[in-house]
């Protein structure tokens, strides 16, 4: 009599629950693709969006900056155009300003050097003596439209003949701040 003896453990069929559950896997793993396929699409269509709508106020953002920079050019402009107004108003006819000034001169005295910057005036003139210098700058002191006065220099320049007489000539220096409010 033969015996027949397995001692490995008897091979059990895979049954129908394997079989549902790698199914079931499968259908999981595949919806779960889709939805993530789903949402990848949608991202990017969001991200897309965005960049269009940050393309779209970039150029509100530079049509706004040039319509402000118009206006700063504008206000620039105004302020340029008002300072421009205020120095006509407060403008020096140099014309005028020699005319007064010659009027105030001694007699045979006569300019030497004149010359007009930010309301002050440098002048030169050439006189017979130092007195009249003197007069000139007392003349120039009491006028309404002068602010300050210096007589900054008296000098001799040499000798001249005058006629038969031999006098001397000077030259004085001025600095007249004048006031262009008036």
């Amino acid at each position: 009599m033969l015996v027949d003896i397995n001692l490995l453990p008897k091979k059990e069929s895979k049954g129908r629950l394997f079989y549902m559950l790698l199914v079931f896997l499968f259908i999981t793993g595949g919806a779960t693709g889709y939805v993530l396929f789903q949402e990848i699409g949608s991202v990017k269509q969001d991200v897309a969006e965005l960049q269009s709508e940050i393309q779209d106020v970039q150029l509100e953002q530079a049509r706004i900056q040039k319509k402000v920079d118009s206006q700063e050019d504008l206000k620039r402009f105004a302020g340029m155009e008002n300072w421009i107004n205020t120095i006509e108003q407060n403008r020096l006819s140099n014309v005028a300003l020699i005319g007064v000034l010659s009027k105030l001169l001694p007699k045979q005295a006569s300019f030497q050097l004149f010359s007009y910057q930010e309301g002050t005036v440098t002048l030169e003139i050439q006189v017979n003596s130092e007195m009249d210098a003197a007069y000139y700058y007392e003349y120039l002191k009491r006028q309404p439209w002068t602010d300050e006065v210096k007589l900054l220099q008296v000098e001799s320049s040499g000798d001249s003949l005058n006629g038969d007489v031999q006098t001397d000539i000077y030259r004085a220096f001025f600095e007249i701040k004048v006031n262009l409010s008036l």
